[in-house]
């Protein structure tokens, strides 16, 4: 495991601009901004699991803050068909239509190794970046600018030649939660031992709490492990470099051995009587 330095930095690292296209794309009750419900999310129709994620995440947002549950869909057409450059879209990565092909091609001048922007053009709003990982990066950047610009209605307050062009050097991980970490040491969580050279992990599952207070940036991990019966909890509290264990939970009153394919979880928002920042352990028992 590598040492996990503070996302913002990653996030701030290099800031430059580039030449924007002007548009008139102003909203039809008279306030000034951008429209959002004119316009369907579309997003490439092949993906990864944790960028069709943070697509859906975006989805989510855009309708908790503007009350439009716009289009969620992917740029498939069938074969031969033309695609209809016309329609107002939110593109999210490489997509084919043009507006991506054209942002994506000038990332490439970009000197961040992941280098992503948010760019409007008359009837489309781009979020791209040179890879899944600063693809992430724009998403965030979106979201940011939504809730600090968003008054709940349909109308956000974008100018409509709207640009923000980013990168940050270094490797980089990314979770379907838009959590982005940035990384450079190793660290040993947990493996073999002298005492226990027999250790066997799979299913290494790590979570950044994002919606706990002063306890936000913490990191915990877990994994299966067929050497427990249970499923060990870790805690960092300084990016990654050191480890404890905090927890073993057991499957209890469930019976058998609580050690398959485990996963955390941290409640976005209040579910049910759970509070934001509940933390769900979810896994196989075995008998």
């Amino acid at each position: 495991m590598k040492k996990l330095l503070c996302p913002l930095l990653a996030l701030f690292m290099i800031l430059s601009v580039f030449s924007c296209t002007s548009a008139d794309n102003s909203s039809d009750n008279g306030k000034s901004g951008i429209d959002i419900s004119k316009y369907s999310l579309v997003r490439p129709d092949s993906y990864s699991g944790t960028m069709s994620a943070a697509v859906k995440s975006l989805h989510q947002k855009i309708t908790a803050l503007t009350g439009c549950e716009i289009e969620l869909t992917t740029d498939w057409v069938d074969r031969g068909q033309e695609i209809d450059q016309s329609k107002y879209e939110i593109l999210v990565g490489k997509t084919n239509r043009d507006a991506s092909a054209e942002l994506i091609d000038s990332l490439k001048n970009e000197e961040t190794e992941h280098s992503y922007a948010v760019q409007f053009t008359e009837n489309k709003i781009v979020i791209a970046g040179s890879d899944d990982e600063s693809t992430i990066l724009a998403i965030k950047h979106f979201i940011s600018e939504l809730e600090s610009r968003s008054d709940g209605s349909s109308t956000v307050a974008f100018d409509s030649s709207y640009c923000f062009v980013d990168g940050a050097n270094g490797d980089m991980s990314v979770f379907s939660n838009l959590s982005v970490l940035t990384y450079e040491l190793t660290s040993t969580i947990y493996g073999p031992s002298k005492s226990n050279r027999n250790v066997e992990l799979t299913y290494a599952r790590i979570l950044m709490l994002e919606h706990n207070g002063d306890k936000n940036g913490t990191l915990l991990a877990t994994a299966e492990s067929l050497d427990e019966d249970c499923y060990i909890i870790h805690q960092s509290t300084d990016g990654g470099e050191n480890w404890e264990i905090i927890s073993r939970v057991k499957a209890g009153s469930f019976g058998g051995v609580a050690s398959w394919q485990p996963m955390i979880y941290e409640l976005p928002v209040e579910s049910c009587s759970m509070p934001s920042g509940t933390l769900l352990l979810a896994g196989c028992v075995r008998n």
